[in-house]
């Protein structure tokens, strides 16, 4: 009997209806992303190689659970994003299982100069700029032609990837050896800016020459030796008065040529400057000499006529107690 019943129950067993467990199946693939978006850049991956869309997004088909980013090749490492943009590969992150293939992209930037009343100044006139970005990458550049300069970078923040635009500072410009900017304090980002201008601290300087003794006006030229040596003739008018603009920030050597002593004279220029200069003629120096004569002379004669009147003092004005002697003497 319980033979017969075991056989019944492994006799329902067999027949019974059974739930069949579906297999797993494969992954079909993985979107890489590009941080910013750039289209049409080829990547490989395992041999295989894909191109990014529109979106800057390529699908990776393979059947690993997840991309291997050391096995990710990016075939186009320099990218043209336009006449005045580019982009160079940066780093890929892996974020949460995203993984995304940044850049660093470069902007061609202009420069152009102005003077402090918004004047145009040429780049021809501009010897050299030192530019320096948040990064601490420093470095001159040629006034009259463009540079490419990094614009923009991605950068980690916990689970998040954010473009970062990279600012940009004036360190120093050089016109005729002069520097002619406050280092650092025009800034620009060149993700918004393709041309800037720097504004240079030029300035004037009025100067009026006259006659040292007389305070009429004198003087032919006014010789200038700016900071880098070179020197400049610049004549003066019948009123006495030469006006110099647009002069660099910086130390000048000044000195009044005419008929009578040339005397350097040193000049700071760091904001508008308005000078007297004293001019001493021949006349002037004729005259002083002839004073300084006159007045030896002087001294001279009176020390000559004190000594004679010493000599010539008669006996009676010797000292009473001497006379009081004398007349004992006489007794």
């Amino acid at each position: 009997m319980k033979r017969r019943v075991l056989v019944l129950l492994l006799a329902a067993l067999t027949v019974w209806p059974t739930t069949a467990v579906p297999a797993v199946a494969a992954v079909d693939g993985h979107v890489v992303e590009t941080l910013p978006p750039v289209s049409g850049v080829r990547l490989q991956y395992d041999g295989v190689v894909y191109t990014t869309d529109e979106q800057g997004s390529a699908r990776i088909t393979t059947s690993d659970p997840r991309i291997d980013a050391d096995r990710l090749r990016v075939l186009d490492t320099d990218v043209k994003l336009g006449k005045r943009r580019r982009a160079e590969v940066g780093r890929i992150y892996v974020v949460g299982g995203q993984v995304t293939v940044t850049w660093n992209t470069e902007r061609r930037v202009t420069l152009g100069f102005r003077d402090l009343e918004g004047g145009d100044v040429a780049n021809t006139d501009v010897d050299s700029v030192r530019l320096k970005s948040s990064l601490g990458d420093s470095f001159e550049v040629e006034p009259t032609e463009a540079k490419w300069l990094l614009s923009q970078r991605v950068v980690r923040n916990f689970q998040e990837l954010t473009v970062k635009d990279i600012l940009w500072t004036v360190e120093d410009a050089k016109v005729a050896g002069a520097s002619v900017v406050n280092r650092s304090q025009q800034r620009f980002f060149p993700a918004n800016d393709k041309h800037f201008s720097i504004e240079l601290l030029f300035y004037t300087a009025a100067f009026a020459v006259k006659d040292a003794f007389f305070g009429v006006p004198r003087g032919d030229a006014l010789r200038v030796e700016h900071p880098n040596g070179e020197v400049e003739e610049v004549p003066i008018d019948g009123g006495g008065k030469v006006t110099l603009e647009n002069l660099p920030r910086g130390d000048y050597v000044v000195t009044v040529l005419g008929s009578g002593l040339e005397l350097e004279r040193p000049v700071a220029v760091s904001r508008r400057q308005d000078m007297d200069l004293a001019f001493y003629s021949w006349l002037d120096v004729g005259l002083f000499f002839a004073s300084l004569a006159a007045f030896a002379v002087g001294l001279l004669l009176i020390g000559v006529v004190l000594r004679r009147r010493q000599r010539a003092r008669p006996a009676s004005a010797a000292a009473p107690g001497q006379q009081l002697v004398n007349e004992e003497v006489a007794r």
